[in-house]
């Protein structure tokens, strides 16, 4: 294990920045919960880098910092440890790595996060999903057929069948229901995934797009939720079920 690289140190919480590339949205109802039982032992010591010898960024503590600022009588020095770095990149990697150590983070903002560390998965998924005309939002977005926001979903099928396959499956998802933000949920984009994978090469885009415009997403999940009734088993194998019986695919 390599020795400790950072310090302690008091600092001016107006001096600390936030990287909005790699870094969540300020989440009020936390922040507010913060401000108004302001705890020092809870508060701890936020996480720091400092960039370029001076500017010092946020890596972990945002919400914190925001909640102890918005306080009656805000502190002038807050606890913080501080490493150095040399690139955006390694920020954004350990803003993942602790994310992931420390608490669950959304697979949006570890995409996020991920695209500004250049890994090169989620640099692969932003190019598919850019490739194919979408982009990839939270939940909140679920009614925008123009946004994906089954965000897991996606990176199931990259890790399934790659960039190029990926870019076929969202490709395919709009083909078949344009407009339709159903078209992307989680189910249909992991059913599509599958139907892709089993025709292999046998895949022809117009044929699959004929096929799947006889149904939608809705009489396909009701057809599912039918032979989930008759047969048992999980939805998602009988969502396959219905875009055979359907789709004839």
């Amino acid at each position: 294990m390599d020795k400790w690289p950072g310090k302690f140190e008091m600092v001016d919480p107006n001096k600390i920045v936030v990287d909005r590339r790699y870094q969540r949205p300020e989440n009020e109802l936390l922040i507010s919960q913060i401000t108004a039982d302001f705890d020092w032992a809870a508060f701890g010591a936020v996480s720091l880098y400092r960039r370029n010898g001076s500017l010092l960024v946020v890596v972990d503590g945002q919400q914190r910092i925001r909640g102890a600022l918005r306080t009656s009588e805000p502190p002038e020095l807050i606890p913080a440890v501080i490493q150095d770095k040399t690139s955006v990149e390694g920020e954004a990697r350990t803003y993942v790595k602790m994310n992931i150590v420390r608490r669950s983070v959304p697979t949006l903002d570890r995409h996020r996060g991920n695209v500004i560390a250049k890994d090169p998965a989620a640099l692969g998924v932003a190019r598919a999903v850019e490739k194919a005309g979408f982009t990839l939002g939270g939940v909140t977005s679920a009614g925008d057929a123009n946004t994906v926001s089954a965000v897991s979903a996606v990176y199931d099928a990259y890790n399934t069948l790659g960039e190029e396959g990926l870019v076929q499956v969202l490709t395919q998802a709009r083909d078949s229901w344009p407009d339709d933000p159903a078209a992307t949920s989680v189910r249909m984009i992991r059913v599509l995934t599958e139907v892709l994978l089993e025709l292999g090469t046998d895949y022809n885009r117009p044929k699959v797009t004929a096929a799947r415009g006889r149904s939608s997403p809705i009489l396909l999940t009701k057809k599912a939720k039918e032979l989930n009734f008759e047969f048992g088993g999980s939805l998602h194998k009988n969502m396959r079920r219905a875009v055979k019986t359907l789709c004839k695919i």
